[in-house]
């Protein structure tokens, strides 16, 4: 599973995909979620028992297929299944593609660009994945946005007329925002539409090749990314500033965040619940 914000992404079992096909109350109790009265989107209807058959063809490469979306709607209420989306099969040549699509009630809400977010991080953390391309239609304007959303740059045509094809590549080696509890403290920071740049920016910008890095390059990195995400306050602008500040000179931002001396100090903080995130 793929916990973000707001949704946790299950992928697609032959059981599921079965299920989905045959017996409702049966994907219902499988996924453990409300399954609406009009799933599946209307985009994916076809493409059901295409996916089915690719799982039975590999089981074992579930991953690469589909995956489901469960929204956590209501507290102590079952989560919702409000979208879909995943592969169209694992990595060739270095690439995979990737799709998605939302049930009308759940689109314009941000669950779209969670959903292919989290789809991404998960790819680019496969061996052998370095680019993930996708593909939509410019009468469909709200999908465009999710994909430039989500750090996608468009690179052509796609194979049908009347839409786009886009990309979006691996960071350099070493730039990639780790460990995964700085991302997920991001998630938690940052408003959903903002969770690409602010990911973008501190890939990109506040790397490793932040001048005069300490000896210990890898915790120091993590140390000054901390320092820059806390004195953002989960604003891309103050994100922006506290990344050049790090630039000139990172110790400065250190001593900012209050990081300065205690070389636990930023772990701790990546450890605490953000404030109103309960």
């Amino acid at each position: 599973m793929i916990p973000t914000a707001r949704l946790t992404l299950v992928p697609a079992t032959v059981a599921h995909a079965r299920a989905e096909l045959a017996d409702r109350a049966e994907f219902a109790r499988l996924l453990n979620a409300t399954v609406p009265a009009d799933w599946p989107p209307a985009s994916t209807v076809d493409a059901l028992p295409l996916f089915l058959g690719w799982l039975e063809a590999a089981p074992a490469q579930s991953g690469w297929f589909g995956w489901y979306a469960l929204a956590r709607v209501r507290d102590g209420e079952p989560p919702v299944l409000v979208g879909g989306g995943g592969f169209l099969g694992p990595p060739a040549h270095g690439g995979v593609q990737l799709g998605y699509s939302m049930l009308p009630a759940f689109q314009g809400k941000g669950y779209a660009t969670e959903l292919v977010g989290g789809l991404v991080r998960w790819a680019f953390a496969q061996p052998g994945v370095g680019c993930i391309v996708a593909e939509t239609e410019w009468a469909n304007p709200a999908s465009v946005r999710v994909l430039e959303k989500s750090g996608f740059v468009r690179i052509g045509a796609p194979g049908e007329r009347g839409g786009a094809r886009f990309e979006r590549r691996e960071p350099a080696a070493g730039h990639r925002l780790e460990p995964a509890a700085l991302q997920r403290r991001l998630e938690r920071m940052f408003a959903v539409a903002d969770h690409a740049e602010a990911t973008r920016l501190m890939e990109h910008e506040c790397g490793p090749d932040l001048p005069l890095m300490p000896a210990d390059r890898e915790e120091g990195l993590v140390r000054v990314r901390c320092a820059v995400l806390k004195l953002s306050g989960g604003s891309l602008d103050e994100l922006r500033t506290a990344i050049r500040i790090a630039r000139e000179d990172w110790r400065d931002s250190l001593v900012a965040a209050g990081f300065g001396h205690g070389v636990r100090a930023h772990r701790d903080w990546l450890d605490e619940e953000p404030p109103g995130s309960a």
